[in-house]
Order: structure tokens, then sequence, then C-alpha cells
């Protein structure tokens, strides 16, 4: 138990700090004017309005580099395939096939004549599952899991990040500002969003879709790792914040 928790500090909570950083620069960014203008964050001033766009970029840049050293300390300390694995990952979430891409699409959407389930879905992997799946995979490569768990893990990723982002833009659509801590730039400035598209209908169908296929993930991931009581405690974290828009009769 003692060699657990000692691993849990030496590789978990680095990776961790990593993950929420490279999170907390992400929002940085993405409340800038050139982005979405958002004036507040979490109820409060934004970080630009607050402090200017100029200090807003170079604090995110700080906590990128900064997310960088601490998953480093760990992943440069690994086996060189492990270390390769983890590093193609980081790449894979943060860059041109993740989040990055996913904010350029998101930015583009006004404009685009297509506006269509696909390509919002795609949005929401890119830009939201792509930080759902560096938290949950990176720290699986580190420990070298194996590959069924890992496939696991990629699959969750890919489901909550769907879930959280379509009870993102229920409340978007129906919660007000003062419950929300968020401003309705999203709806302002026409940014995708899968209750628009598709009707309330059929989105309370399919977060209830999407409910149902991440329970069955987690089940399947219960059975077969040793972190169970983790996967279970994050599953039980999003059903409870999907729960007042499946719940809605239809």
């Amino acid at each position: 138990m003692q060699s657990k928790a000692s691993d849990i500090e030496r590789i978990g909570f680095p990776i961790a700090l990593g993950v929420e950083y490279y999170h907390l620069a992400s929002l940085l960014l993405d409340d800038l004017p050139c982005m979405d203008n958002a004036s507040s964050r979490r109820g409060k001033a934004s970080a630009h309005v607050q402090f200017g766009q100029a200090n807003a970029i170079l604090m995110a840049l700080a906590l990128i580099n900064k997310a960088y050293g601490l998953i480093w300390s760990v992943i440069g300390e690994l086996p060189q395939k492990q270390t390769r694995a983890c590093a193609l990952l980081i790449e894979d979430c943060l860059g041109s096939r993740g989040i990055v891409d996913g904010q350029c699409r998101d930015l583009a959407f006004s404009t685009d004549s297509e506006k269509s389930f696909e390509e919002i879905t795609l949005i929401a992997d890119r830009k939201t599952g792509s930080l759902f799946r560096l938290s949950m995979v990176l720290p699986a490569l580190a420990v070298e899991s194996d590959s069924v768990e890992i496939d696991a893990l990629e699959e969750l990723s890919l489901l909550f990040g769907r879930t959280y982002q379509l009870v993102d833009d229920f409340k978007d659509v129906y919660g007000s500002s003062d419950k929300t801590g968020k401003p309705k730039r999203d709806v302002e400035l026409d940014r995708p969003n899968i209750v628009r598209c598709i009707g309330k209908k059929e989105a309370i169908k399919y977060l209830r879709l999407l409910l149902s296929q991440t329970d069955d993930c987690v089940v399947a991931l219960c059975k077969q790792s040793d972190s169970w009581h983790f996967y279970r405690a994050l599953w039980l974290k999003l059903d409870y914040c999907s729960k007042p828009f499946a719940n809605v009769q239809v």
C-alpha cells in the first residue's frame, strides 16, 4: 500500500498538475477578445479583463511551460518506448490534431455553411475530448498499463468529452449566467451547439445514449482494472451533472 501511495505521488501528481495547467492555459486563451471575448470565467472577471491581454497570454505560456516541465519530470525517466508513446499522445491531444484544431474549427463554425452534427461532434472530440484523453490515457501509458485497459480509456475519454460538452451545450441554451458562472457568448457568437443543432428532444435522447455507453465502459474497466474506484468516482460525478437534463421528459 505504501508503494502504491508513493507511485501516486511520484507519477500521478505531476501529471495531474501538468494536465490542469494545460487546461487553465486553454481557458486563458479561449477568453481573449480574438477568441470568445469572454468578460468572465467561473463567475469572476477573465484574466485579460483584470490584467490585460498581453499578461493573459504570458500567463498561458507560463502555465504551458510549467506543465511540460512537470510531465517531463515523470515521463523523461521512463523507458524510451514509453516516453515516446507519452510524447506522441501529448502532441496528438494538444496540437493540430487535438485542441488547437478543435479551437480553429470552433472559431470558423459561424461561417461554416454545413454546421452538421458530425462537425459539432468532431469539434467536441478535439476541443473537449482531447483534455479528457490526456488526463486518462497519459497516466496509463506512464505506468505501462496493458493495451486492453488503454483502449478502454481511449473510449471512455471520448464518451466523457462528448457527454461533458453536451451538458455544457444544454447550459448555454437553457441555463442562466448567474447559475452557470459564464456569459452566453457561445449563443451570441453562433458557436457549435448540439442542442441547437438537433433540438432539445433529440439532444436528450443522445445524452441518455452517451450516459448508457459511458456506464457500460466504466463497468468493463472496473472489472479489469485495480483503479476501478477512480473510474467509478469519475462516472458518478459526470452522471450527477448530467441527470437534470437526461431526466427531462421527452
